[in-house]
């Protein structure tokens, strides 16, 4: 503008569209499949409606009904490897029609847009500093956000909330209703292993003020201050502000910090009431998938945090007057509170309820055999196989377990980030190598209660899978190091990757002592033997991940073309104690992998 205040005004609107299905069982489908009954063209008469599923022994199989065969006889063989299956029994196959009426898709569509729209003011003050004029920059920033989701189908959408269709009967009571036949009030659905999913539609309006400063205070040294503030639809609101600085204190040195503060408030997603069902595999309970349920609290606020770090950059020739040298190390340090999230999971509540050795001994075994305190501040949270009695109910002897969503324990992260990279011509071209790697050296959570209970009187996780917990695998070291030689419109880079391996915690003690053989060892015994397993160290300590991949990139006069080879050496991830057999946080098991991409620009 005339006076010298600059403007930048954008519009932005985005949506995508998911269409996902998900698979699974019909346990009602299932058994009635079992008892002859089943395929979409069965329909026999029912002569004792007061029972679920259909009673006509004598129909069934025939007048379209096919019975299910849950036997290794009904396959031929693995079709991957080609390996025969020598308990096929010829004829004994499920069709493909009756498997298919066993399932439902569990189809949904989902539809996300926002649109927002950015006012930004720029200029000069008329204070000058020694470095310069005082710059400053103010605007506004106005969101909206829409989510709407579509389940089509009359079983998967919540219609069917029992296992049993409602017109036979089975609707969702309390289990203390005299009419109780089987399904509780959290309308847990039809299927083996999910829940269903009534569909909803959220919005989120966001509003957003800030402000800033740029303080060239002397010519090696400069600062900026800003400050921010966000409105959200739902009464939420947040002020956060940030101070960071720059000083070259000589030609090759320098020095930087900044100080903080952040937010991040409940997504347009986050419905306060919210019942989702879900599952979830339980340690105490052999690593079993039981049923999992969130409720999502009222009363959510916006998560906050505190960030501050501070660092050094190097920067001169190499050995030769033609090569460059630069290194960087920085320490950051974030620390959150009332973290979006679970408050505790499903698996520390029942680790925490069923806490009492069967023996009487101090190791509480892990393969479902631990008993119930049916006391603990934490039962009611239990969906019990019946009722709860004391020195009785075991880890075997439950069906589900409820947790809440909202503002939970915060913790602490503080480590180093460490860049350096050194080049140097050589021939016709260019080589560079460069260092990137991350050392946390804390990752400390802080205490995690529910109803008056203390879980976790807060740990440091550092170092470990953290597979119980709500926290992720967090190794202490990542890294990579490249090679990267270019010449004209050639580019090769050859990276090698490393990620440190961690301790599956749920197999060790709070000493950091590694649990007894015991708890390591999987029962029955050896397949075609009377012999019993020995214990199992498979993926107690997941080993680090090594791999290294080779690019290439050259710039055609029309096109840009990338070739590339990922996991050169085909390695497989590390072994984990996960139903994968691998932690897809640390490892890949894609092994060697080859990638093309075209790029074009106008």
């Amino acid at each position: 503008m005339s006076n010298g205040i600059s403007y930048d005004f954008g519009l932005t609107y985005n949506q995508s569209n998911l269409v996902a299905d998900s698979p699974d069982m019909m346990l009602y489908r299932v058994q009635q499949a079992l008892n002859g009954f089943g395929g979409a063209s069965c329909n026999v008469q029912d002569l004792d409606p007061n029972r679920f599923g259909t009673q006509n022994p004598a129909m069934a199989g025939s007048a379209g009904c096919s019975w299910y065969n849950p036997f290794a006889s009904n396959f031929a063989g693995q079709p991957v490897l080609g390996l025969a299956n020598p308990s096929y029994v010829p004829g004994a196959e499920n069709s493909d029609e009756l498997v298919s009426w066993l399932f439902n898709d569990r189809y949904s569509e989902d539809t996300n847009w926002n649109v927002t729209a950015d006012l930004v003011f720029s200029g000069e003050t008329p204070l000058e500093l020694p470095g310069g004029s005082v710059g400053w920059g103010a605007g506004a920033q106005f969101r909206k956000t829409e989510n709407r989701e579509t389940v089509p189908d009359p079983i998967y959408n919540g219609g069917m909330p029992c296992q049993v269709p409602a017109s036979e009967g089975q609707v969702p009571r309390d289990p203390l209703d005299p009419l109780y036949n089987g399904c509780t009030p959290d309308g847990p659905g039809p299927f083996q292993f999910f829940g269903t999913n009534v569909p909803d539609a959220t919005n989120q309006d966001q509003n957003s003020y800030f402000g800033e400063l740029s303080l060239p205070i002397l010519d090696s040294l400069y600062m900026s201050a800003a400050v921010r503030y966000e409105q959200f639809s739902g009464g939420l609101d947040a002020t956060v502000y940030k101070v960071s600085g720059k000083w070259d204190a000589t030609e090759n040195l320098s020095f930087r910090g900044s100080y903080g503060t952040n937010y991040q408030a409940p997504g347009a997603g986050v419905i306060p009431g919210e019942v989702t069902n879900g599952t979830n595999s339980y340690t105490i309970a052999g690593g079993n998938w039981r049923g999992a349920q969130t409720v999502t609290n009222s009363g959510i606020e916006p998560e906050t945090a505190t960030v501050w770090g501070a660092g050094a950059i190097w920067q001169s020739q190499g050995f030769t007057d033609d090569s460059r040298f630069q290194l960087i190390v920085d320490y950051f340090n974030i620390e959150t509170e009332k973290e979006l999230g679970l408050l505790a999971s499903a698996n520390e509540i029942a680790s925490a309820v069923f806490h009492i050795s069967p023996t009487g001994s101090a190791t509480v075994p892990t393969n479902g055999t631990a008993l119930a305190d049916c006391a603990h501040p934490l039962a009611g949270r239990v969906v019990f196989n019946g009722s709860c009695v004391q020195g009785v109910t075991s880890a075997n002897d439950f069906a589900a377990v409820q947790t809440n969503y909202g503002n939970g324990p915060g913790q602490l992260t503080e480590g180093y980030d460490i860049q350096s990279n050194y080049s140097f011509p050589i021939y016709r071209g260019d080589i560079r190598f460069a260092l990137t790697a991350t050392r946390i050296s804390k990752f400390e959570f802080t205490e995690t209660s529910l109803d008056g209970y203390v879980l976790d009187p807060g740990a440091d996780r550092l170092g470990y899978l953290n597979f119980a917990t709500i926290a992720n695998a967090v190794s202490k070291w990542r890294g990579n190091f490249s090679t990267n030689y270019s010449q004209g419109d050639h580019n090769f880079r050859l990276v090698v990757n490393y990620i440190k391996g961690v301790k599956d915690d749920r197999y060790y003690n709070a000493d950091g002592s590694r649990v007894g053989d015991s708890a390591l060892t999987p029962g029955g015994r050896q397949p075609g033997t009377l012999l019993p397993f020995a214990a199992s160290t498979y993926g107690v300590n997941v080993d680090d991940w090594i791999t290294t991949d080779f690019h290439y990139t050259v710039d055609l006069p029309w096109l840009t073309v990338t070739a590339s080879i990922v996991n050169l050496t085909d390695e497989d991830p590390p072994e984990s104690r996960q139903e994968l057999g691998y932690d897809p946080r640390i490892g890949n098991p894609l092994g060697r992998t080859f990638e093309l991409g075209l790029r074009k620009t106008f």
